[in-house]
């Protein structure tokens, strides 16, 4: 609260305000910030250092509660009821009597008392403010930042180990979230784990749920179970083979994986080591005798293993060789030894593509002629027709070398180099490298060298190679290589000449050749492809464009030696001839024509020119001429140019028709003839130029129009009378009633220049009488008059007129006297513009219905009431009808009277 205090008097001042505050000035502002009572103190002093002071006890009371508050717990789960605590106080004068709390959901919640519980659906840190208010109005609000953890843990878990076998480690790996947690592994085997990522063994093969419990720091819970989640399962390893044993190799044996709970096989075939095959059927074929122990090793998840061993026995004959020597250079002869219990034949393969013919004899020989790696197998046949082979121990190594070269070329052309590149191979190390060119006793040891032939004619080099072994091979080239004299050419240089030009090139040969020469021109002349001929000359080559042009003639002869000429010429461009632009003169007078780009000129035809080979002469055509100019240039080239040079001859335009209109309209003018025009006066024109306005005058105007050609040589004037006529007049003298059946004149009131009056429509209209017409509807109708004058010019008035039937169309009478005398006789009614009688009735004064009719007309007295009833005539008395009678305007007209009857 703020209280301003201003004494009665200024000087300085000191202020103590009872709350631990003080402050100088007046008036002054203090603001408190709790209830209580409070002693105020002033102490002054004037200008001459003069002090007085004044306490006035409790002068100020400040009134209000204070909130405060805290919950019940720091944090809980979600929907639990937590109690906030009310810790706020009051002034000590004036309860609090409201409490407003938002528990940081965003909606307040307003209570008069006690107790304060809420449930938070949500988990989350949540902030909560209080408000109270006390009965004097007053209120104080808190806000706790931060305040409430609502907790909502999750569980969660995996494993990587699943499936796996008995007693291997299964490593569990919580991913619960949640603060401070606590954790209850039930692992499906009636074991538990309080640890947070636990080790299990499980010892027994079977599938196992595992539950996880997590309780966190409010002790919220969350429960994760998977069903079924661990597989414990033991390997066991087994196959079936179809054939186990047989009299003669080879055995291919079909091997069937009939293993469970596996997922790494791996088989020994006999061999000694394991091999991993993923094939549920693999199979294995044993090429020689003897007896193979298989075995089948299986790995299931978690790493334990099972195997499973099958014998296979193969049957067959049995044997040794050995053969010397095992190296040496090619050719080289190897001498062999076998060693067999039980032999039929023998056959020798050397292994390089030579087998010997079946044998009893046990030594044998062979001569290797191509160097390279041979390893020999010996074939047995045993007496019952079983073949074995037996592949040797050792490698037979037949040294050799196979020289070998290849020039970059075959043929020079007078003279050159020629490169040689070595592609002798060896199965051992070349030492020595022996060239002969062909051309003389110059030799080279290079590896791969470079000779230089010096003089024409036919070489055939050659090369021997030696290895480290000694062992010697030598190569000459299959083709021999030619050193060819070349052709020497030049071409006749050709004149220059103007474009466009057709020129000949002619090739010239400055020395002999006995072989045949094959000519090939390359000329661009400018066009889109480039020439290319053949022959000694090249005739007719067309230059369509100026430029200085290169040609080049090659010649070669039949061995491809080849020799090039060039030449060049220079095609003159026309010159750029100008006659100017295109010219219009006005009949009868002459115009200069301007020639440029060249040096000289002839003009034609003569017709109308001042001067034919001048640059610049005077042209007066009667009609239109094209002149032509031949310009030359420097060089002697020509080139001509057109002008077209037109006449503007004298026209006429037509007058326009004399044209009328109404007053308000408008009508469109049109000129010809003319290349402009202007049109006066202005008034009524929508504008002043051109071949078409329109004209909205308001009196009748003589327009004209001047027109002129676009030379501005010639004009001429039309004219276009336009008459106004004015909008005529009608009214009519308003609307009207009649009495259906009767006539009226309806009277039009027109102005004097009206000529025609029509009236429509024509239903109901008896007669005209200009402007004015006699109309007789039967029904309710509206008339238009539509008037015209001498222009063609309208104006239009309506009227209504409406028709009635009522009393005054209808008579009845109120006596008669059927009485033979021949005078009103029969009681019928009678009227005009009266459609039928729908029906009468006439009773006597006691109501017994006398007469009765139907639909019949009025007017006719054949129709009425004669005094009669059933035949008999009735004594003198009044009667009393009922009548409806139908209008010809269909209206409905009901009468109910008095008839006297007498004699």
């Amino acid at each position: 609260m703020t209280i301003f205090f201003t004494p009665n008097y200024i000087t300085n001042y000191a202020w103590t305000f009872g709350d631990g505050g003080v402050g100088t000035g007046n008036p002054i502002t203090h603001q408190y910030d709790s209830a209580s009572s409070f002693n105020v103190k002033l102490v002054i002093t004037d200008v001459n250092g003069c002090k007085d002071s004044l306490t006035r006890n409790s002068l100020v009371s400040i009134f209000g509660p204070k909130a405060n508050f805290a919950p019940s717990v720091p944090g809980s789960c979600l929907l639990s009821n937590i109690t906030f605590n009310d810790l706020s106080i009051t002034d000590g004068t004036h309860p609090i009597t409201e409490w407003i709390w938002n528990y940081g959901e965003g909606t307040p919640q307003t209570y008069t008392a006690p107790p304060f519980t809420h449930a938070y659906p949500n988990s989350g840190l949540f902030a909560v403010t209080l408000t109270v208010k006390d009965s004097y109005g007053c209120t104080s609000t808190l806000t706790r930042p931060n305040l409430l953890t609502i907790s909502q843990p999750v569980a969660d878990f995996l494993t990587p180990n699943t499936p796996s076998c008995p007693n291997a480690p299964i490593v569990f790996t919580s991913t619960s979230v949640g603060p401070g947690l606590t954790y209850l592994w039930e692992f499906g085997d009636n074991t538990t784990s309080q640890l947070a990522n636990p080790t299990h063994f499980y010892v027994q093969d079977g599938i196992y749920t595992v539950k996880l419990t997590v309780t966190d720091i409010y002790g919220c819970t969350d429960v994760e179970t998977k069903i079924a989640y661990v597989r414990i399962l033991t390997p066991v390893a087994n196959f079936t083979v179809n054939q186990t044993i047989t009299t003669c190799p080879p055995l291919v044996g079909l091997f069937t994986n009939t293993s469970i709970n596996a997922n790494l096989y791996e088989w020994d075939f006999g061999s000694g080591f394991y091999i991993p095959i993923t094939n549920p059927t693999p199979s294995f074929t044993f090429n020689t005798p003897g007896v193979f122990t298989v075995k089948l090793r299986v790995t299931g998840a978690g790493g334990c293993t099972s195997i499973k061993t099958e014998t296979i026995t193969i049957r067959g004959p049995i044997g040794t060789f050995d053969y010397n020597p095992k190296n040496g250079c090619n050719p080289l002869l190897v001498n062999f030894i076998a060693s067999t219990p039980d032999i039929v034949s023998i056959v020798n393969d050397y292994n390089d593509g030579f087998l010997s013919a079946p044998t009893t004899n046990l030594t044998a020989s062979h001569t290797y002629t191509v160097p390279g790696m041979y390893i020999p197998k010996m074939i047995l046949t045993d007496a019952s027709g079983c073949t074995v082979a037996i592949t040797g121990t050792d490698t037979i190594k037949v040294r050799g070398v196979a020289a070998s070269f290849v020039a970059d070329t075959l043929l020079r052309c007078n003279s050159g180099v020629v490169n040689f590149s070595n592609t002798s191979i060896s199965n051992e190390l070349i030492t020595g490298y022996e060239w002969n060119f062909g051309d003389g006793p110059i030799t080279s040891p290079e590896v791969s060298p470079s000779h230089v032939y010096t003089g024409t004619g036919i070489y055939t080099p050659s090369l021997t190679v030696t290895t480290q072994s000694g062992c010697v091979n030598q190569f000459a080239a299959p083709v021999p290589i030619k050193v060819v004299k070349t052709p020497e050419i030049s071409i006749a240089q050709p004149i220059n000449k103007c474009v466009p030009a057709l020129m000949s090139f002619n090739g010239i040969l400055l020395n002999a050749d006995t072989s045949s020469i094959n000519w090939q021109w390359v000329f661009n002349n400018g066009a889109i492809d480039t020439i290319r001929a053949n022959g000694l000359n090249l005739n007719n080559i067309s230059f369509p464009n100026a430029g200085i042009y290169a040609g080049t003639l090659l010649a070669s002869n039949s061995s491809g030696c080849k020799d090039t000429a060039f030449t060049s010429l220079e095609i003159y461009p026309k010159p750029i001839v100008d006659a100017g632009a295109d010219l219009l003169i006005c009949k009868g007078t002459g115009q200069t024509l301007t020639a440029t780009g060249g040096v000289s000129y002839i003009w034609s035809p003569s017709i109308g020119l001042s001067c034919t080979n001048c640059p610049n002469p005077i042209a007066n055509p009667d009609s239109v001429k094209n002149y032509v100019v031949s310009g030359t240039s420097t060089l002697g080239c020509v080139n001509t140019d057109t002008v077209k040079v037109s006449v503007q001859y004298p026209f006429n335009m037509p007058d326009g028709n004399n044209g009328q209109l109404c007053i308000g309209k408008s009508k469109i003018l049109t000129a010809s003839g003319a290349l402009t025009y202007d049109w006066s006066p202005s008034i009524g024109l929508n504008k002043v130029t051109g071949p078409v306005v329109t004209a909205t005058p308001s009196v009748t105007t003589n327009y004209m129009v001047i027109g002129k050609d676009g030379k501005n040589c010639f004009s001429d004037t039309a004219y276009y009378f336009v008459k106004v006529f004015p909008i005529p007049t009608v009214s009519t003298s308003g609307d009207r009633t009649i009495n259906i059946g009767q006539s009226i004149t309806v009277t039009a009131s027109v102005s004097s220049d009206v000529t025609t009056a029509i009236w429509t429509p024509p239903t109901g209209i008896v007669s005209t009488s200009f402007p004015s017409v006699t109309v007789k509807p039967n029904v309710d109708q509206q008339y238009k008059v539509t008037v015209s004058n001498a222009g063609g010019c309208t104006a239009e008035a309506l009227v209504n007129v409406f028709v009635i039937c009522d009393g005054a169309n209808v008579f009845i009478p109120n006596t008669f006297s059927p009485n033979g005398d021949g005078n009103n006789e029969v009681f019928y009614p009678r009227g005009t513009g009266l459609f039928r009688i729908k029906n009468i009735k006439i009773f006597n004064r006691w109501g017994e219905q006398v007469f009765e009719r139907y639909n019949f007309k009025a007017n006719n007295e054949s129709d009425g009431w004669d005094g009669t009833f059933k035949g008999q005539k009735l004594m003198p008395d009044v009667y009393v009808y009922i009548m409806d009678i139908q209008c010809e305007n269909n209206s409905i007209l009901t009468y109910k009277g008095n008839v006297a009857l007498i004699k």
